[in-house]
C-alpha cells in the first residue's frame, strides 16, 4: 500500500491530468497532435466540429492528408522548423474538410519534448479564419467603391471649382485697385 503523500500527490497528478485534458478537449480552437513523422494521433472535439473530421477518421492519417497539394511544400518546411524546435506562429494555410470544403486557417505549431526534452511529437492550434477573410474581402471590395467614388466626386467637383476660380481671378484683375487689403486676402485664399 502507497504511503499518505504518495497517494495525495497521486491524486493531485490525476486531477491535474484531468484539467489539462478538459483544457485539450474544450479548447476553443482546433487542437491537433503529430508524432515526429506528421501522423495525427490526438485531435479534440473543435477539430471534429470545425472540420468535420471525428478524431477516429483522422487518427494515423498523415496531417499533409488534410491539406491541399499545393499547400504540402510548406507544410513539410513548418514541419522541419518545428523539429529543429522553432515555433512556427500564425501560419496562413487551407484545410480540407471532411466535406471537402477548403477553410482557411491560422495555424501555430511547437514541439512537445518529455521531461529529459526530447522531441517526442508536435502540437498544431489551428484558428479558422473563415469569417475574417469574409471581412476582409468586404472591406476590399468597399475600399475599391470608395476610391471610385472619391474619384467621381473629385472629377465632378473639379470644373466647377476651376470655374469659380477663373471669375475670382478676374474679379481680382479687374477691381484690383478698388479692393481693400481683406478683400485682396480673401479673393487670395478663394484661388
Amino acid at each position: 500500500m502507497a504511503p499518505p503523500d504518495d497517494f495525495a500527490r497521486m491524486k493531485q497528478i490525476e486531477a491535474d491530468l484531468r484539467r489539462m485534458t478538459k483544457v485539450f478537449m474544450d479548447g476553443a480552437d482546433s487542437i491537433v497532435i503529430r508524432d515526429l513523422q506528421g501522423r495525427i494521433v490526438d485531435a479534440n472535439r473543435e477539430v471534429e466540429r470545425v472540420f468535420g473530421w471525428s478524431r477516429q477518421d483522422l487518427l494515423g492519417l498523415p496531417a499533409k492528408h488534410l491539406l491541399p497539394q499545393e499547400w504540402h511544400d510548406l507544410a513539410d518546411q513548418n514541419m522541419a522548423r518545428c523539429l529543429a524546435g522553432e515555433p512556427v506562429r500564425n501560419a496562413e494555410g487551407v484545410v480540407r474538410s471532411k466535406s471537402g470544403q477548403l477553410i482557411p486557417i491560422l495555424s501555430t505549431a511547437f514541439l512537445l519534448t518529455d521531461e529529459n526534452d526530447q522531441p517526442v511529437a508536435i502540437a498544431n492550434i489551428v484558428k479558422d479564419i473563415t469569417g475574417l477573410k469574409q471581412v476582409s474581402l468586404r472591406l476590399e471590395q468597399r475600399n475599391r467603391e470608395l476610391k471610385q467614388f472619391v474619384s467621381a466626386v473629385s472629377h465632378d467637383l473639379g470644373e466647377p471649382l476651376r470655374a469659380i476660380r477663373g471669375f475670382v481671378e478676374l474679379l481680382r484683375d479687374g477691381y484690383q485697385d478698388r479692393l481693400g487689403n481683406d478683400a485682396r486676402e480673401w479673393i487670395q485664399f478663394v484661388v
